[in-house]
């Protein structure tokens, strides 16, 4: 009955194996685009101790540093316009990239169109049954939007970081007074 179940599972799992995995790779490379990009708008040099202040926090905690600190430093309304999309594509790509990973596939499902898809059941943080359904259709796409958010991601920290050099530090000579109240 094992042996049965086995091919049963993995005759209909083997066209999910590379986007899985191709979708797996490239938010790895991404999670690390997210870290350097933190630690460019931090100045701190990424290879040394930017990759172990990085490993400390979740995805979650470095993207919301990374939209704070990229809202913080630019004057530019309409970069924070992208931000606030930007924080919102991301959070949407780990939502997906962890009931991807995350969890037992528990049901196949393919119908008259030809669709096949994989599922999984589980609880949302407030308890409430969900399923989450997936496509090979549906990780491909994902995939091209992790790959266009994360450069979208990286142009606006160029922008941000282009804005913030041109703005003279602070002199060291003399430090700063207390804020003027209006």
């Amino acid at each position: 009955m094992i042996v049965l179940l086995s091919m049963f599972y993995q005759d209909r799992s083997r066209d999910f194996w590379e986007p899985i995995g191709k979708y797996v790779f490239t938010f790895g490379l991404f999670e690390r685009e997210v870290d350097k990009c933190v630690c460019d708008l931090l100045d701190v040099p990424y290879f040394t101790d930017g990759q172990m202040a990085m490993f400390q926090m979740g995805l979650s905690a470095r993207i919301n540093l990374l939209t704070a600190l990229a809202g913080k430093y630019t004057a530019k309304e309409e970069i924070k316009a992208r931000l606030k999309t930007l924080a919102d594509d991301l959070e949407r790509q780990n939502t997906f990239r962890n009931h991807l990973v995350r969890g037992a596939w528990t049901a196949f499902e393919t119908n008259n169109h030809n669709l096949r898809r994989w599922q999984k059941f589980g609880l949302s943080r407030r308890l409430k049954p969900h399923a989450f359904n997936v496509s090979v259709a549906d990780i491909s796409s994902n995939l091209d939007e992790l790959e266009r958010a994360g450069r979208e991601m990286s142009a606006i920290v160029h922008e941000v970081w282009e804005e913030r050099q041109s703005v003279p530090a602070p002199s060291l000579d003399k430090p700063p007074g207390p804020p003027q109240l209006p």
